[in-house]
């Protein structure tokens, strides 16, 4: 069970256990317990879930604007554990992936008129693609498109959470006789910690209730002939729900 739901096992060996999780709705996170046919039940240990809402900002000429906001959803088992029962609990660093249960928009605004030039306005919203796991590793990654995906690390030792992200997004451009899609959302690397290939990422550290702080950057880049584009990256807090507590370390 996961939250109190029954979760169907796919298979299972005396050291191991596969199953099908749900991503969005009851048993996609919660306390995670096994039961055996002869009684026996395990202890509980917490399948946490993490929440926040990344928003990137790109403020073009005059009053053309895009922006996207996803509502970032990340899912991993991070609890201490002893690998043997007088052993002392330790720390897990912990590799997963954006889940497919987050989602998120890119829309266009405003327009801008060039000096004797025709009127471009930005427009359109779209949903963004959450990109698979075989996306991101096989680094099929494009701005020509609107998706979002990524990578986080979790170290329960260190108390971090690393999240590397790929978002790119795009609106309709009207004009005279123009009507197409045009990239508009970018991350530059001046915005995050570091960036790994193609992924853009953020090193946040977590704080005793397993809970990230907020943040906002903007950067300024400039553009030959015209003026800078400005891009704002903000997020919410990563809110963990379900976190390990401390009779779980075990």
């Amino acid at each position: 069970t996961v939250g109190g739901q029954s979760v169907a096992v796919n298979s299972w060996s005396p050291r191991e256990l596969r199953l099908d999780l749900p991503f969005s709705i009851a048993g996609a996170y919660g306390p995670l317990e096994v039961r055996t046919p002869g009684g026996q039940r395990s202890n509980e240990v917490p399948l946490t879930e993490w929440r926040s809402t990344l928003k990137l900002t790109t403020q073009m000429q005059g009053t053309q604007q895009a922006t996207a906001e996803v509502e970032v959803r990340v899912r991993a088992d991070i609890h201490w554990s002893r690998s043997t029962v007088e052993g002392d609990p330790k720390g897990r660093r912990v590799e997963t992936y954006v889940s497919p249960a987050s989602f998120g928009t890119v829309r266009g605004s405003g327009s801008y008129t060039p000096p004797g030039g025709i009127r471009l306005d930005f427009t359109g919203e779209q949903e963004l693609r959450i990109l698979s796991r075989r996306n991101l590793d096989a680094a099929q990654l494009s701005i020509g498109e609107s998706v979002f995906g990524g990578r986080a690390t979790i170290d329960s030792r260190e108390r971090t959470l690393d999240l590397c992200f790929f978002l790119a997004g795009l609106v309709t451009a009207k004009g005279d006789g123009l009507d197409a899609e045009l990239p508009a959302i970018f991350v530059f690397p001046e915005l995050v910690d570091r960036q790994e290939g193609p992924l853009n990422c953020l090193s946040l550290p977590l704080d005793g209730s397993w809970r990230t702080a907020g943040g906002r950057r903007v950067h300024s880049q400039p553009i030959e002939g015209g003026t800078p584009v400005v891009v704002t990256l903000e997020w919410t807090p990563f809110v963990p729900l379900e976190p390990p507590k401390a009779e779980t370390k075990g």
